[in-house]
C-alpha cells in the first residue's frame, strides 16, 4: 500500500508524511485477527496532508470494531498543536461514525430517525485509541485542517475491512447486516 501511494505522488512532503507513518506502523498495531489499512489525502489539494492507518477487528457477528488509529499529518507551520491534534482526532471520530453507524431511517410517513436515540451516531464506548503525529513546517504557512482527516480516515476502515475480509464494502455505514449482504452477493 505504502509503495503503490509514493508512485503516484511527487509531492516531497506528501511522501514524508507515507514514510513517518510506515516508520510508525512498524511498531503498532498487534491486535491478533485484525485488519489493517492506510489510506493518504491532501485536503482540497493544497491544505493539510494526511496519512491515516486503522487497525480493526470484526465479530462474529459482523461487528466491527475500530482498534486504533494512527494519524500523520502536514498542516504547515503549525500556531496550535492542541488545536490541529484535536481537530485532526475530531474529525476521524466523525469518519467512525459514518462508517459504521449514521443513516437515516424512513418509513411511508417519513423520516423516523429524528432524535439522538433514533439516529445512530458513535458513542464513548466504541472510540479507539488515537495517536496523531504532527510533522511541523516551521518555515512554511500554516495550512487549513478543518475537515482534512475524515477522507482518509473513512478510506483507511474501508481498506482494513478488505484486508481482513476480502469484501470492498462500497456503501455506508458498515453495519453487520451490510456486511452479511456484502459476503453473500
Amino acid at each position: 500500500p505504502f509503495k503503490l501511494r509514493r508512485a503516484h505522488l511527487n509531492d516531497p512532503r506528501a511522501i514524508l508524511v507515507l514514510d513517518r507513518l510506515e516508520q510508525e506502523l512498524s511498531t503498532k498495531f498487534s491486535v491478533s485477527g485484525s485488519g489493517r489499512g492506510i489510506a493518504y489525502a491532501q485536503y482540497k489539494n493544497e491544505m493539510t496532508r494526511v496519512g491515516a492507518a486503522v487497525e480493526l477487528t470484526i465479530s462474529d457477528a459482523a461487528q466491527i470494531q475500530i482498534q486504533s488509529i494512527v494519524l500523520v499529518a502536514d498542516a504547515g507551520r503549525i500556531v496550535d498543536a492542541d488545536g490541529l491534534r484535536a481537530q485532526l482526532e475530531g474529525g476521524a471520530l466523525q469518519a467512525i461514525s459514518w462508517a459504521l453507524f449514521e443513516i437515516v431511517t424512513w418509513d411511508k410517513d417519513g423520516v423516523t430517525s429524528r432524535d439522538w436515540n433514533s439516529y445512530p451516531v458513535l458513542r464513548f464506548p466504541d472510540v479507539p485509541k488515537i495517536e496523531t503525529i504532527l510533522l511541523n513546517q516551521p518555515t512554511g504557512k500554516s495550512l487549513g485542517a478543518g475537515e482534512a482527516s475524515p477522507g482518509p480516515v473513512l478510506a483507511a476502515i474501508a481498506n482494513a475491512v478488505a484486508d481482513l475480509t476480502g469484501l470492498r464494502a462500497r456503501s455506508l455505514p458498515m453495519t453487520p447486516d451490510s456486511l452479511k449482504t456484502l459476503a453473500l452477493s
